[in-house]
C-alpha cells in the first residue's frame, strides 16, 4: 500500500510558512513595533511556536526566523517608499517616519543594501601624487610605459574573438554607457549593471564595450559651465582615491561641509573614483556578474581624456625640467654677482656666457616646443597605464583598439566604427552609407557587419549596405547607448541651460536609449535593441519584486518604411506564386504559410505601421536612379537581340527560354525604374493591403482570443471616438508623404479605410461590426502628427 503524503499536491509537503494566519500574525506583530523592543523577536518566536505548534513538524528556530523576517519587513509597498527615497536621494528621516514601528538600524541597512555594495577599491588606493593638473598618472607610471602602444586591427588583420560555433553566436553590446553621469543610486535599477546580470542569465558569451565608459569634465574651468556640468555629474566622494596628504581635510570638509570652504579633487581621484564605479557594477563585493569575455573599444571621449591626461603629463614635465634650468641659472647668476664684487672679469665673462645658455635653454622648455614623437610616446605610456586600469577593474575584460577597428568571430568580420562627431547623432547612419557604402563596396572593404559606436548615439537604426559582390550584403547597425532616460529626465527637470552634449542627448525628440544583442544563426545576421526599461524589470523580477513570478508578453509586428515608388526599394522572388514581393509582403507571405496555412493562429497581438508606406516625393526620387536601372536606347535594343534570338532558336522551348529571359529583364527594369507618381505610389500599397487582408484578420482574430484589449483615449476620456486612439492594428502617417502634399492629406487614413473595407469584403471576420473595426483599425492623429493614445491592457492586466 502505497502512503500518500501531506502537501500542496505538487509532490511536497506544505511549508508552515505559506499558511496565511501565520504570515498575518508574523506581519501585524511587525507593524505593532516588536522590532523595537530588545526581546521582540524572542517574544514573536514563542508566539508562533505556541500557537502553530500543531501545524509544524518541528519548532522554529531562531535563526530560521530571522532568516525570514527581511521578507515580512520589506513588503511591496515599504519598498517601493524607501526605493523612491533613495532614487531621489532624499534623507531617510522621512522613511523613519513613516515606517516607525522599524528600529533606525533596518532601515538604515536595508538602504545601504539598495544602493549597492561597493566594489573593491584597493586597487586605486591613492599614492602621494605629484603637482600637475588634469595628470592622470605619475612619474614612476609613465617610466615602466615609455613604449606601450595598442593595436590597431583592421580587415587583413582583424582582432579574432573566440566562439565555439562558428555557425550560431552573440555579441551583446553596450554603447556609451556614460558612468559619470547622474545616476539611480538604487542599484537594481542601474542600467549597467543590469545589462551585465541579463547577459550572465542569458547565458551570452562575450560583450562589446564600444566606447563613451567615462563622462567625464576634463576641461579647464572656464565662467559657469564647468558648474552647470558638475549639476550632471553623479561623481561621489570617495576617501580611498584621495591623495594621502589632503585625505584627512577632504574627508572632514565633506562630513561637516562649512560655507566658506570646499574640497578639492584632482583628474586622477576623479578619474580613479568613476572606475571603482565600473567595479560596482560588473564586479560587487568581489562577485563577478558576468562570466563571459568583456572586449572593450576606446571611442571619442576615451580618446578626449586621454589626449587631455597626456598634454596635462607634458606640461607637468616641461615645467619641472624648466625648474631645473631655471634653478641651475640663479646658481649661476649667484655667482656672477659674487664675481663681480670680488674683480674676477675672467670669471664672470665665462660666467655670462654660461647663463647665457641657460636662458636660451630655458625659454625653449616651453609646451609649445615638445616634440612630436615625445607627444606620441608620453600618450601611448598615459593610454597603457589607462587601459591596465580598465582590464584590472572589470572582470575578463580586454581593451581591443581605440578608434575603429576590425574583428573576426566565427570567421565573419565585424567593424565597430566610431563616430568622430561630438553631437545628438541620428544621422550617422546615413553619413557611414553616402561616405563609405559605394566606395568600400568596390574596394572590397566593407566587413559582414557594421557597428557604428557614438557614446551621443540618439537611437537604434539599421540598414543594408550590398557589395559590388554578387550576393553579398553588409549589416549596418546604429547602437543606442546605455543610460537610464527616465531617471536623468527626472533628475534635470530644473535644469534649463544645455551645456552639456548630454543634456542636448536628453531633449532629443527621438532619444530612445537601451543596449543592442547581435545575434548570427547559420547565415542570418539579427539585431535586437533591447531597452533599458527591460533589463531593469528583469532584475526586478529577479528580485523578487512581483508577486505572481509569471510573466507574459504581448507581441508586436512592427513595419515601417516599405517606401512604396523608391527605386532602390528590395523584392524577392516567390516562385511558389511566381510573383516579385515586397520585404513587408515577403514577411507576411512566410507567416502565411508557417501558421495560417497549417491552421494555427499568427504569433501577434498587434500591427503597428510606422509610417513612409510610400516614397512621395519628399527626397526627389526621380533624383536618385537605381545604379542598375538602363536606359531606353539600351533596353530597346537588349529586347530586339533577345527577340531575334527567340525567332532563330529552332524549337519552341529554346524560344521561349528567349522570351522568359525578356519578360524577367523587362519586369527588373520596371522595379529599378521606381514609381514617381504619389498617387500610384499609393495604390501600390493599396495592392498590399487587399494581398494580405487575411493575415490583418489573423492578427485580430490573435489579439480577441488572448483576450488583448486597447483602449483609445476617446474612450477613456468620455466614450466618444477620438481622432489619437489607438487600434490592435495602427497605421502611422510618413514624412515622405506628408512633406509632398505640403500637410494637406493623411495617408495612414487610406490605409485604415481601405483595410476595413477589405475585411467586410471579403468576410474574414463574420462577427466584427463595421463599427467594431473602427475601434480596432485605427490611423491616430493628433492634429496633422502621427500621434496615437490610449491603454493596452490583457486579462485585466
Amino acid at each position: 500500500m502505497t502512503k500518500t503524503k501531506k502537501g500542496n499536491g505538487r509532490g511536497r509537503p506544505k511549508s508552515v510558512w505559506e499558511n496565511p494566519e501565520l504570515r498575518e500574525r508574523v506581519s501585524n506583530f511587525i507593524a505593532d513595533g516588536c522590532l523595537l523592543r530588545g526581546n521582540g523577536v524572542d517574544a514573536l518566536l514563542k508566539i508562533l511556536n505556541d500557537e502553530f505548534a500543531e501545524k509544524m513538524e518541528r519548532p522554529i528556530t531562531k535563526a530560521v526566523l530571522n532568516s525570514r523576517l527581511g521578507k515580512f519587513i520589506w513588503n511591496a509597498d515599504r519598498m517601493k517608499l524607501l526605493k523612491k527615497f533613495v532614487r531621489l536621494g532624499l534623507p531617510l528621516k522621512g522613511v523613519y517616519d513613516t515606517l516607525r514601528f522599524l528600529p533606525k538600524d533596518v532601515i538604515d541597512a536595508k538602504a545601504k543594501e539598495v544602493r549597492g555594495h561597493s566594489a573593491d577599491t584597493s586597487e586605486f588606493r591613492a599614492v602621494s601624487t605629484e603637482a600637475g593638473f588634469a595628470r592622470l598618472t605619475i612619474t614612476e607610471e609613465i617610466a615602466k610605459k615609455t613604449e606601450a602602444k595598442l593595436k590597431q586591427p583592421t580587415m587583413k588583420n582583424p582582432f579574432v574573438v573566440p566562439v565555439k560555433d562558428d555557425k550560431h553566436f552573440s555579441v551583446r553590446c553596450v554603447n556609451g554607457p556614460n558612468i559619470g553621469i547622474t545616476y539611480n543610486p538604487v542599484f537594481q535599477e542601474n542600467a549597467v549593471h543590469s545589462t551585465f546580470v541579463e547577459a550572465e542569465k542569458n547565458g551570452e558569451e562575450r560583450i562589446f564595450l564600444t566606447g563613451g565608459l567615462i563622462w567625464l569634465d576634463v576641461k579647464r574651468s572656464s565662467g559657469g559651465l564647468t558648474e552647470h556640468r558638475g549639476r550632471i555629474s553623479g561623481l561621489n566622494f570617495n576617501p580611498d582615491v584621495i591623495d594621502p596628504d589632503y585625505r584627512d581635510e577632504a574627508i572632514e570638509i565633506r562630513k561637516n561641509p562649512p560655507a566658506d570652504r570646499v574640497s578639492f579633487e584632482t583628474l586622477r581621484e576623479r578619474f580613479q573614483n568613476l572606475l571603482t564605479g565600473w567595479g560596482k557594477v560588473t564586479n560587487p563585493d568581489g562577485k563577478n556578474v558576468f562570466s563571459g569575455k568583456v572586449y572593450i573599444f576606446f571611442g571619442r571621449q576615451e580618446e578626449e581624456i586621454l589626449e587631455e591626461a597626456a598634454q596635462a603629463e607634458i606640461r607637468y614635465i616641461a615645467a619641472v625640467m624648466r625648474n631645473e634650468v631655471m634653478t641651475q641659472r640663479k646658481g649661476f647668476e649667484a655667482r656672477l654677482e659674487s664675481a663681480i664684487a670680488e674683480g674676477d672679469h675672467d670669471e664672470a665673462r665665462v660666467l655670462r656666457k654660461e647663463i647665457n645658455k641657460l636662458l636660451k635653454k630655458e625659454k625653449r622648455m616651453i609646451q609649445t616646443n615638445v616634440s612630436s614623437e615625445d607627444r606620441k610616446r608620453i600618450f601611448n605610456a598615459v593610454r597603457s597605464q589607462v587601459v591596465e586600469w580598465y582590464e584590472k577593474t572589470i572582470p575578463n575584460s580586454e581593451v581591443v583598439a581605440q578608434g575603429t577597428a576590425c574583428c573576426s568571430i566565427g570567421g565573419k568580420t565585424i567593424e565597430v566604427h566610431q563616430d568622430r562627431g561630438e553631437q545628438p547623432n541620428d544621422s550617422m547612419l546615413d553619413v557611414f552609407l553616402k561616405e563609405n557604402g559605394g566606395r568600400r563596396s568596390v574596394d572590397g572593404t566593407l566587413p559582414d557587419v557594421v557597428l557604428l559606436a557614438s557614446a551621443t548615439s540618439v537611437n537604434t537604426r539599421h540598414a543594408d549596405c550590398e557589395q559590388a559582390s554578387e550576393g553579398i550584403t553588409t549589416r549596418i547597425w546604429q547602437l543606442p547607448i546605455a543610460v537610464d532616460k527616465t531617471f536623468l529626465r527626472n533628475q534635470m527637470r530644473d535644469i534649463i541651460r544645455m551645456g552639456s552634449v548630454i543634456e542636448k542627448l536628453l531633449r532629443h525628440h527621438q532619444f530612445e536609449p537601451g543596449v543592442f544583442d547581435l545575434r548570427y544563426d547559420d547565415g542570418l545576421w539579427t539585431g535586437v535593441p533591447v531597452p533599458i526599461s527591460m533589463l531593469t524589470h528583469f532584475q526586478e523580477r529577479k528580485n523578487g519584486s512581483q508577486s505572481n513570478g509569471k510573466t507574459e508578453y504581448l507581441y508586436f509586428l512592427l513595419d515601417s518604411d516599405n517606401h512604396e515608388g523608391h527605386p532602390w526599394k528590395q523584392y524577392y522572388y516567390d516562385p511558389k506564386n511566381g510573383q516579385w514581393l515586397g520585404h513587408e509582403s515577403a514577411v507576411m507571405e512566410i507567416f502565411r504559410r508557417e501558421f495560417l496555412a497549417k491552421g494555427e493562429p499568427l504569433p501577434f497581438h498587434a500591427y503597428m505601421n510606422l509610417g513612409d508606406n510610400t516614397q512621395g516625393n519628399h527626397f526627389g526620387t526621380q533624383k536618385q536612379p537605381h545604379p542598375q536601372s538602363d536606359e531606353y536606347e539600351i533596353i530597346e535594343e537588349r529586347f530586339n537581340r533577345m527577340r531575334h534570338l527567340a525567332k532563330d532558336a529552332g524549337t519552341p522551348a529554346a524560344a521561349l527560354k528567349k522570351l522568359d529571359e525578356m519578360y524577367e529583364d523587362s519586369l527588373r527594369q520596371f522595379r529599378l525604374r521606381g514609381e514617381h507618381w504619389p498617387y500610384r505610389q499609393v495604390l501600390n500599397f493599396f495592392r498590399v493591403i487587399e494581398r494580405n487582408t487575411d493575415f490583418f484578420a489573423g492578427i485580430l482574430k490573435t489579439a480577441k482570443k488572448a483576450e488583448v484589449k486597447f483602449t483609445g483615449v476617446g474612450q477613456l476620456r468620455d466614450g466618444r471616438e477620438d481622432d489619437r486612439d489607438i487600434g490592435v492594428i495602427s497605421f502611422l502617417q510618413g514624412n515622405h508623404f506628408e512633406y509632398t502634399v505640403d500637410n494637406q492629406l493623411a495617408e495612414a487614413g487610406f490605409y485604415s479605410d481601405k483595410l476595413i473595407s477589405e475585411l467586410l469584403i471579403l468576410n474574414h471576420l463574420k462577427e466584427i461590426t463595421r463599427e467594431d473595426l473602427r475601434k480596432l483599425v485605427r490611423a491616430p492623429l493628433h492634429g496633422n502628427t502621427p500621434v496615437g493614445y490610449g491603454v493596452v491592457s490583457a486579462h485585466g492586466g
